[in-house]
């Protein structure tokens, strides 16, 4: 079976680390099973570091823009553009997947997910946020409030434009996003994973087919420790958080909380690199408190002693997700505290750690003073902190979904292009009324470029007519018409001549003839007979 995994590279992110896990899962369940990372990228140079030398990995990419825009376009979301488009398409020709697993669908264009399943191939999609509904991704707003919902998208514009009041043309682009998106993902994907059961029951609200969205959760393999976690400093409890300080993430909550302990036995460490516009708070907040240690970013392969070093992990999140150091921290014995949102309250049971309410600093100043005054609780909560499923589970779930859709794969029909040399370019015509409005900006894209104005249609049959109005209103200037019958020579059309195809080399400044007619390809050889000096197209072969 051949799957590939598609997603915008966003830096090292939790997506990231999520399909490393699932890719080393996959190849040790399937000696044959061969994977391709699809990596959608600004620049390939700046990936490149990330491969892994696996002879059953590949790694293909396609550059598009994913820069910082200083607008916000909805449909951006919704259609990749023509050239990621071609070039998705051709990967997709040349690898013939059996399964595409899109990890994520941002900066990528929702439209290619029906690509890849009119290509016959199986689709499947893992949502690892809200993004599919909220194009902020975490559900909070602008203002860093919880959002009630997208209300079908109508609600969104208010966190893009600050204006009280939005006429309806402002907020159809965020409806018809929504629409689109929701669409897609229930016609287009034959399975959608989400990582929590926090966001399957989301998308059952805004629905969403339940048959059709599982939730699979991710997991790491328990380690095997010789000792339990016990509380390294007799006299306070040291505090952890982990991870990228960012806002959304509420290490602000966890520092006021900290200061309010008021504790001199107990300590806070932080590890992980700051928003740089998040930094003054973080660091002024900090700078007040004693006892707080930010140890800077750190390696995968430093968590060990990174948890040895803390006795409770603290999630402050102020969004809905389901943060993987959760699951890092129960692999280490690590007891954790975190909010009561989005897959959290999945993660954390009663026996081994508790829930506060996001954001509120009092009830989180509540349980750490809970955690200080009866530490013994800590030793507790890491005996019985479970086994947790592991990684090979997991991938079996996620492998086990692959085969059974691309066992309902329909291949679409295929046509050999060998015919096609024997066809010239006019017999695309065969169907007018498409091939019309396609045909009529070519031509006047061409007449741009060559920077052609004075012309002559030749051809004064219905199309000819409409065509030499529609150019007009272009300040393309008709200055002759041309046809075979003899009836119409001499007769004027709105005071422009008919003229002879004999007369074409007395019409003064003739700088391009049109051929606008069902006899295109004689009138053609007619004219190259003639071996005019003026250049000659077909409407319909151009």
């Amino acid at each position: 079976m051949k799957v590939v995994q598609a997603f915008p590279y966003h830096g090292v992110t939790g997506v990231d680390r999520y399909i490393s896990v699932l890719n080393s899962g996959l190849l040790q369940l399937d000696s044959d099973i061969e994977i391709i990372n699809l990596i959608f990228c600004s620049s390939q140079e700046a990936v490149k570091h990330k491969e892994i030398d696996h002879p059953r990995v590949h790694y293909r990419f396609i550059e598009c823009d994913m820069g910082i825009k200083l607008s916000y376009d909805p449909m951006k979301d919704c259609f990749a553009d023509s050239v990621t488009t071609s070039k998705f398409e051709h990967f997709l020709d040349e690898e013939k997947p059996d399964v595409i697993n899109f990890q994520h669908l941002s900066d990528l264009g929702v439209s290619l997910l029906g690509v890849a399943k009119e290509k016959g191939v199986s689709t499947v999609v893992t949502l690892h946020d809200y993004w599919s509904i909220c194009p902020r991704s975490f559900l909070i707003n602008s203002d860093l409030k919880l959002c009630d919902g997208p209300n079908l998208g109508a609600r969104c514009i208010q966190c893009f434009d600050s204006a009280h009041q939005h006429v309806g043309t402002e907020v159809m682009p965020f409806v018809a996003r929504y629409q689109f998106i929701t669409d897609a993902l229930d016609k287009k994907a034959d399975l959608i994973v989400t990582v929590s059961d926090a966001i399957r029951n989301r998308l059952l609200q805004e629905g969403l087919n339940d048959k059709k969205v599982v939730s699979i959760h991710t997991s790491l393999d328990s380690l095997d420790r010789t000792s339990l976690k016990i509380n390294h400093d007799k006299n306070g409890v040291t505090f952890g958080f982990i991870g990228n300080l960012l806002v959304h993430k509420g290490p602000h909550i966890l520092l006021e909380a900290f200061r309010q302990l008021n504790d001199p036995h107990s300590r806070l460490v932080i590890y992980g690199s700051i928003d740089p516009l998040y930094r003054p708070t973080i660091e002024k907040v900090m700078g007040s408190i004693p006892n707080v240690f930010w140890k800077g970013s750190y390696q995968s392969n430093e968590l060990e002693a990174i948890f040895d070093e803390i006795d409770v992990l603290v999630v402050p999140t102020i969004c809905p997700e389901q943060p993987l150091v959760i699951l890092e921290a129960l692999q280490y014995h690590t007891p954790v505290i975190g909010s009561n949102l989005g897959g959290i309250p999945e993660m954390i049971g009663p026996e081994f750690g508790a829930l506060f309410e996001a954001g509120n600093i009092e009830q989180l100043l509540l349980l750490m003073k809970k955690i200080t005054a009866f530490p013994e609780i800590l030793t507790s909560w890491s005996k019985q902190i479970p086994v947790l499923p592991s990684v090979e589970t997991f991938c079996k779930k996620v492998y086990d979904y692959y085969k059974a859709t691309a066992r309902r794969r329909i291949s679409p029909g295929v046509v050999k292009s060998d015919h096609l040399s024997l066809l010239g370019p006019q017999d695309k015509g065969f169907l007018r009324r498409p091939m019309i409005p396609r045909q009529i900006k070519r031509i006047e894209a061409h007449l741009y470029t060559v920077g052609a104005r004075k012309v002559a249609i030749f051809g004064t049959g219905h199309l000819g007519l409409m065509i030499y109005r529609h150019l007009v209103k272009r300040d393309v200037k008709i200055i002759s018409f041309i046809d075979n019958d003899p009836k119409k020579w001499d007769q004027l059309i709105d005071g422009i001549p008919v003229t002879s195809p004999t007369q074409i080399t007395d019409i003064v400044g003739l700088e391009m003839i049109i051929i606008v007619s069902d006899w295109e390809i004689e009138i053609m050889e007619q004219l190259e007979s003639m071996e005019l000096n003026v250049p000659v197209i077909g409407f319909y072969s151009y």
